[in-house]
């Protein structure tokens, strides 16, 4: 029921801004990347074999520790300097997506499809869809561990950012 989510900024990425014909300069957004690990769980996976074959009666599985792991890349315009505030949105979206399916804050994406919810809308190209209902990844969650990186620097101190819990 612990869900373990390790975010960080990265630097800022740059792009080809391919919205006008005129736009030949790169661009850049601020990107804050945070990897979610939940719903660990044991698997059998088969043991590697040398070239020669196992001896009778030894075992050819392993019992191994597996969980779920997303990826969310939370972008902002590079105008924008990454805080505490950012950075806590982020994270309420995230644990509002992983227990209810929805995001309060943002738009965000799950294989080509607009998750539900979020105050910041816009209105999609054709290519891209809305996810019908809400899509809960973990709804059993009950609390989520952040793994602060220990780099209070990194938001100049403006706020106390390891109040995420």
């Amino acid at each position: 029921v612990t869900a373990t989510r390790h975010s960080y900024y990265v630097s800022q990425v740059p792009f080809v801004c391919a919205s006008t014909a005129m736009c030949a300069s790169k661009e850049s957004i601020s990107n804050c990347v945070s990897v979610i690990g939940f719903k660990p769980r044991n698997v059998e996976v088969p043991l590697r074999r040398q070239a020669h074959a196992a001896a009778e009666g030894e075992p050819s599985t392993r019992t191994a520790r597996r969980q779920t792991v997303l990826i969310a890349f939370g972008m902002f315009a590079n105008t924008y300097k990454p805080d505490a505030r950012s950075f806590n949105v982020q994270a309420a979206d995230l644990d509002s997506i992983l227990k209810t399916g929805e995001s309060i804050h943002g738009e965000w994406f799950y294989m080509g499809k607009r998750l539900p919810g979020g105050k910041l809308r816009t209105e999609l190209p054709a290519a891209i869809t809305d996810y019908e209902g809400p899509q809960p990844f973990f709804p059993e969650m009950k609390r989520v561990m952040e793994v602060a990186d220990g780099a209070p620097l990194q938001f100049d101190n403006r706020t106390h950012y390891h109040q995420t819990a």
